[in-house]
């Protein structure tokens, strides 16, 4: 009786064991799919991203100025971007729209793969751009001409 008991005891748990890891193995796979699903594989052209700080950001610093200085600095930033992007479209590259996903991944020219993280792009305001075969960079600078002149547009 006792060998019975035993040996049903065994079986339970190698039952209740291999449901185990069959709930593991589901929850791996869906792990592996959701970092599928969020992340955003971008080709070899050349692009460029324009990144905007969330509007929680900016009414939380546009709050504690005044109107001019408020338009002083959205003037400003917008000047620059402008620039930076007469200067990329010049130099062949397209505005893309920035991608709802989590992940970035730039497929570099040496085979490697760049990720980049969007939420490190949050409360920035710039661009971020790949030339197809370096790594992809952020710019918020107010001189692209010579900022950008070793960067290989």
């Amino acid at each position: 009786m006792l060998k019975y008991k035993s040996i049903l005891a065994l079986i339970i748990l190698i039952f209740i064991s291999c449901n185990i890891n069959k709930v593991e193995t589901q929850n791996s796979q869906n792990e592996a799919q959701t970092q599928i699903t969020n992340s955003y594989m971008f080709s070899s052209d050349k692009i460029f991203i324009d990144i905007m700080p969330s509007e929680y950001y900016l009414d939380s610093i546009r709050k504690n100025l005044s109107e001019d200085e408020w338009d002083e600095i959205v003037f400003d930033n917008e000047y620059y971007k402008s620039l930076t992007s007469e200067l990329l479209i010049k130099n062949d590259y397209k505005f893309i729209e920035k991608p709802a996903k989590d992940k970035w991944k730039f497929s570099l020219k040496n085979g490697t793969i760049q990720i980049v993280l969007s939420k490190n792009l949050e409360n920035k305001w710039g661009y971020f751009i790949f030339n197809g075969i370096d790594s992809a960079f952020y710019y918020d600078g107010t001189y692209p001409v010579e900022d950008l002149k070793n960067k290989k547009l």
